[in-house]
């Protein structure tokens, strides 16, 4: 491949809090013009993707309201990393923080690799796991009262795959997971 990448001329930081920064980058470009690009950056150390399964083989999605797309999105449970925090234990964490459902870890995380969710202006990753739990009684609610999500369910293959094909799910980083697990023949 010959792509001629942009050169930075200016990193330009518009805005920053303690999650991310935002640059408004002067970028000059291979026949010598200039333009600028956006860049949001997270602080932390990226993201997880879980692909929870139980015992029966059935797949965990939930539902949650996304503030920047103003959007209800069906989606794999998701997050960042805490500061200091690595990957395993963030994907732990989440799944104690998002699920409905009383459990017990089966079979620890297992790495899948890696979703790019928005290689444009996200300078971000998650790494996706697969984690299979015992799953128990359903809770009144998931523990995290933060976050804006509905109670999840367990959905066999047959019922995500009809979620996707009706246009149910668009959720980037599960319709992402989703291609990871097809092509590793996990689903």
């Amino acid at each position: 491949m010959n792509i001629k990448k942009p050169k930075c001329i200016k990193e330009v930081v518009v805005s920053e809090n303690k999650f991310v920064t935002v640059n408004m980058d002067i970028l000059q470009f291979s026949n010598n013009s200039e333009g600028s690009h956006v860049k949001v950056s997270p602080k932390n150390n990226g993201g997880v993707v879980l692909f929870v399964k139980n015992q029966n083989g059935d797949i965990y999605l939930h539902s949650a309201y996304h503030y920047a797309s103003d959007t209800i999105q069906v989606e794999l449970i998701r997050g960042f990393r805490d500061f200091n925090e690595d990957s395993i234990i963030s994907a732990k964490r989440e799944l104690y923080e998002e699920i409905s459902y009383n459990y017990e870890i089966s079979i620890e995380p297992i790495f899948l690799g890696k979703i790019y969710p928005d290689t444009t202006i996200l300078n971000s990753y998650a790494n996706l796991y697969l984690i299979e739990i015992k799953s128990k009684d359903k809770l009144s609610k998931h523990k995290d009262e933060l976050e804006p999500l509905e109670n999840g369910k367990f959905y066999n293959i047959q019922e995500l795959n009809k979620l996707i094909a009706n246009g149910k799910i668009t959720d980037g980083y599960t319709l992402s997971a989703y291609a990871i697990l097809k092509a590793k023949n996990i689903i």
